[in-house]
């Protein structure tokens, strides 16, 4: 069959022209919006008995679930993809029920099995059925994505994926994060769920149009970026595909403090720099930009701020040096300094989270917060540390230690403008909340019970030299910076789906990869 044709309902009959079929034959059933000229990308949601739990029944349930989901914003067009069923009535039952709720499906019973995930946790498709989508797809389709059935995009996960991809080049390839739920998840969306391990590909749709691009692609996944996420769909994770967003209206402002130490109580100013804009670096990736920088300095550094909304305030105070050479803490000092300046500056309520000039946070954590909007605050509870020298992770976790244990960078907490002013001899609120192992209870004092956030949403980055806790606190080898390597060390990821997904989510870590082997080859 050479040609495709779609059914919808009495009213409306569609005749859809194909460049290409190659060797596939494809009945199109359904009520289709595919002459919408605005739609870029084509999700085929694959169903074949490879992809189901038995080949006696299907679950019923968890697709149907997946086929009230409400449609997103439009970009994204699904289109579902029947396969080979040894169980005729199986077919039959899952035929019936794409017909029943009037979506997109077209028909190959060539399709045994679409695909498998790898030892990397990547869904792998069928070469055969990559090619024959990417020759169904017509021109005006510029991204495939080839996934299980089971994987769903509910709005908020659609956005993610579309910010992610309008930021891409045509260049490289592109995975999603798989995420499943959690028991009593606390918080909407991205942070409230848990990464399965699971990745799935996105396609530029010329990169896959011959079987030679396909091979490439599989010889270089590991050169893929991340684009967004999806929700692995079970009977009790159905109505998070509903869940609407901002629950409390337009959110607050967001911003992110951080103290950088004077040049002279620095070991390497250069190197003191180069932590500093891998972190704006690492904000300047956030999905959405709807926050400002304020940066505590004694002098201003000459460093790449990527287009960031940075705000540097020069404290006055000499740089903490003590009489024998050693250095000081001026961290407080600095960070009540951009306290006075959010004072000057903050007419309404706030989210502000204290980052250390060298530590990363996931891409999603600033969307994460304006889309839940809880106005009490957020705490890190999982996350990674990074060993610079050894080139290793660890996770925190219930596991090993909870992240906020190990790492300042570790919540964002919610402000009222009155929350930065001081009594007659009082801290502020703002001074108060200095200490990351009291954060949580701290907040839960001022009635403000933060939420713990499922995913691992930051990196602490150690072992570089330039360590808070190995200058400023002049514990050397055999003190806290041996410590904090030989927790990377106990707790090391040494499961390829972690390493591939912790390289996915902190691209700066080839950077320190690669700058580490520069050096070890000299």
């Amino acid at each position: 069959m050479n040609k495709a044709s779609v059914r919808g309902t009495k009213e409306k009959y569609l005749s859809i022209k194909k460049e290409s079929t190659q060797d596939a034959s494809f009945i199109v059933e359904g009520n289709s919006a595919l002459d919408n000229v605005n739609k870029k990308i084509r999700l085929y949601s694959m169903l074949d008995q490879g992809l189901m739990s038995s080949d006696q029944e299907i679950d019923k349930e968890r697709l149907v679930s997946m086929l009230r989901q409400e449609k997103g914003q439009g970009r994204i067009e699904t289109i579902w993809v029947v396969g080979h069923f040894s169980n005729r009535n199986v077919r039959d039952g899952v035929i019936d029920c794409l017909s029943h709720y009037k979506v997109d499906w077209i028909e190959n019973e060539s399709c045994i099995n679409s695909g498998f995930f790898d030892e990397n946790g990547l869904f792998i498709p069928d070469q055969k059925m990559v090619m024959s989508l990417a020759a169904y797809a017509s021109n005006l389709v510029d991204k495939v994505m080839i996934w299980p059935w089971y994987c769903a995009l509910p709005a908020n996960a659609e956005q993610s994926l579309l910010l992610d991809l309008d930021r891409a080049s045509d260049a490289g390839y592109y995975e999603t994060m798989l995420r499943d739920g959690c028991e009593n998840p606390e918080s909407f969306g991205e942070a409230g769920l848990v990464w399965s391990q699971k990745t799935l590909p996105v396609f530029f749709k010329n990169q896959i149009d011959s079987v030679e691009k396909y091979q490439s692609w599989l010889k270089n996944q590991n050169n893929s970026s991340r684009a967004g996420w999806a929700l692995n769909v079970t009977t009790s994770d159905a109505s998070r595909l509903y869940q609407t967003q901002n629950k409390h209206g337009e959110p607050p402002a967001m911003h992110f403090g951080i103290c950088l130490r004077a040049r002279a109580c620095t070991h390497n100013w250069v190197l003191t720099c180069q932590n500093l804009e891998r972190t704006l670096y690492n904000l300047s990736r956030q999905r959405s930009h709807d926050f400002r920088v304020w940066l505590a300095v004694h002098e201003k550094p000459e460093i790449n701020t990527f287009g960031l909304d940075v705000e540097f305030v020069v404290v006055d105070f000499k740089p903490p040096i003590n009489s024998d050479g050693t250095f000081g803490n001026d961290k407080r000092r600095k960070r009540n300094a951009i306290g006075d300046a959010l004072n000057k500056y903050v007419t309404s309520g706030f989210y502000y989270m204290q980052l250390d000039a060298d530590d990363l946070i996931d891409i999603s954590l600033v969307q994460c917060v304006r889309d839940d909007n809880n106005r009490k605050g957020y705490l890190i509870e999982k996350g990674y540390v990074f060993d610079y020298a050894n080139n290793i992770a660890a996770r925190c976790n219930e596991f090993s230690a909870p992240f906020w244990h190990q790492c300042g960078s570790c919540a964002v907490l919610y402000f009222e403008p009155e929350d930065l002013v001081r009594g007659n001899s009082e801290e502020s609120y703002f001074e108060q909340q200095r200490f990351h192992d009291s954060f949580f209870e701290i907040s839960q004092k001022h009635g403000r019970l933060m939420t713990r956030w499922a995913d691992e949403m930051a990196l602490y980055l150690v072992n570089h030299g330039e360590n808070h806790w190995s200058s400023y606190r002049h514990e050397g080898r055999a003190g806290r910076a041996s410590s904090k390597s030989n927790f990377a060390h106990r707790h090391q990821i040494k499961t390829p789906p972690e390493e591939h997904g912790l390289f996915l989510r902190y691209p700066e870590l080839v950077e320190c990869q690669y700058q580490n082997n520069a050096v070890a080859g000299e």
